[in-house]
């Protein structure tokens, strides 16, 4: 992973924390270069399905974690170094085809509600 591109990633979302009312730190960011290291290590295809998990649960559910969002933009940083270009077109297809079934449920959904 271009390293210089990782640290912009972590470094664009800050370190958003909030104090909570019995004094706890609440960190809303917690990705760092460690996890940076283990992108690194990680097998391709699992950091793949790892990733649409996360893309599934942040673009489409809408249950979005800054921690998640970091975490996305780095496997994406990874993959622009390491993937094939059959895994790139593989990863892409998958998005979009995901992306036109969200469109189309939400469509739906909305047709429902009229």
């Amino acid at each position: 992973m271009n390293r210089d591109r990782a640290k912009e990633i972590l470094e664009a979302a800050g370190h958003p924390t909030m104090q909570a009312p019995n004094g706890n730190i609440i960190v809303f960011s917690r990705q760092d270069m460690n996890d940076v290291e283990e992108i690194e290590k990680t097998e391709t295809n699992a950091l793949i399905e790892e990733w649409k998990g996360l893309v599934s649960c942040n673009y489409f559910a809408g249950s979005v974690s800054m921690g998640d969002l970091q975490r996305i933009a780095l496997i994406e940083a990874e993959f622009e170094t390491r993937l094939t270009p059959e895994e790139e077109e593989s990863t892409r297809e998958w998005y979009e085809e995901e992306e036109a079934k969200f469109a189309k449920e939400e469509e739906a959904g909305h047709e429902m509600q009229e």
